[in-house]
């Protein structure tokens, strides 16, 4: 009993960094304040249930706690080429995503560097990236991998990924030197 005791005061000073769900619904990034308080308006938030809906020229820093989206990162059209981000620093400690969905958009994935699962889907389209350098420790994509009208010229930096549930669909790039990632 005295050591069970023991063990329980021990572990009470962890129970506060315990992972904690937020956001069942989107969390819609429309104001830069949104991401820089986010550790103090949410201090145990590490798993985002909803969307991260990004809407014009924001960034996530002060969201570096965050290690789950259990929905998509995704932003489409005009609100994101009319201001759009530049890169994804802040999500530094995402392990997975639900998934990525870009559109119209020019960006690094700078940032996702702890980024290994993608539970369903990779897309995007009009895209303005030059390669995935910083998607090196991405393993798995549950469900398509979908790019269309964009220009990277080689898949560096997605070396380690050696799963793609769903169909993999590269088309009207003209800049892609080599399909070395694709194996028969």
């Amino acid at each position: 009993m005295k050591t069970l005791t023991f063990f329980s005061l021990a572990l009470l000073p962890f129970l506060g960094y315990a992972q904690e769900s937020c956001f069942e619904t989107d969390l819609i990034l429309y104001d830069q304040d949104i991401a820089t308080d986010f550790a103090e308006n949410y201090p145990n938030c590490t798993i985002i249930e909803g969307d991260l809906i990004i809407y014009g020229n924001v960034n996530f820093v002060g969201m570096e706690q965050i290690v789950e989206i259990q929905g998509e990162i995704k932003c489409y059209g005009g609100e994101c080429n009319s201001m759009p981000h530049e890169n994804f620093l802040g999500l530094e400690n995402v392990t997975s995503v639900g998934g990525i969905n870009l559109d119209e958009h020019g960006f690094s994935f700078e940032g996702l560097s702890s980024l290994e699962t993608i539970y369903e889907n990779f897309r995007l389209s009009e895209c303005g990236i030059t390669d995935f350098g910083d998607l090196s420790s991405l393993v798995s994509i549950g469900g398509n991998f979908s790019m269309s009208e964009t220009n990277f010229q080689s898949f560096n930096g997605l070396e380690n990924l050696v799963e793609v549930g769903g169909y993999f669909l590269v088309e009207e790039n003209n800049t892609l030197l080599s399909s070395d990632l694709i194996e028969s």
